[in-house]
């Protein structure tokens, strides 16, 4: 009868054990995620001071994981002077970071006006999603960008639809 009770309260004791392990494990696992990234990045040259309420769609439409930590910007320049910026092998050895991809869009309504623009940057298990769009004529900037940073594994799949 001692035996069964001990051997019943080690039972007990090794499952409380492992669920702890588990919680411990996962609850970790949501903090390596989430962490603050301090990533070197050079800061465009050409940046506005504006503030916007909702830059949510910056993000929304181009698929940015929630686990990245986000930033905005705004400018004057063009969609493609900002690609040529974070493009530039310069500014890329400055943060040690590889090229990934560029792309650059327009709407179906005008072909001919880009409107939007990403470039991806890798830095061994890092990554760096630059998102940016061409916003409205009466805004008080012409282009919002943005950095997403992370973890590649989170910015690999950004801009994909």
């Amino acid at each position: 009868m001692k035996y069964k009770a001990l051997t019943i309260i080690i039972a007990v004791a090794i499952i409380v054990f492992l669920l702890l392990a588990v919680i411990v494990v996962t609850n970790n696992e949501s903090y390596v995620e989430n962490e603050v990234y301090d990533l070197t990045i050079t800061p465009y040259v050409n940046i506005k001071d504006v503030s916007m309420q909702n830059t949510n769609f910056l993000w929304e439409e181009q698929n940015v994981s929630s686990k990245l930590n986000k930033e905005i910007y705004f400018t004057d320049s063009s969609i493609q002077d900002v690609i040529d910026f974070y493009s530039d092998e310069d500014i890329l050895q400055y943060g040690d970071w590889t090229l990934k991809s560029t792309k650059v869009a327009a709407t179906r309504e005008d072909p001919f006006n880009v409107s939007f623009g990403n470039v991806k940057l890798q830095n061994e298990t890092w990554g760096v999603y630059i998102a940016i769009k061409k916003l409205d004529d009466n805004a008080p900037a012409n282009t919002i960008f943005g950095f997403a940073k992370g973890k590649w594994t989170n910015v690999e799949g950004c801009g994909e639809s």
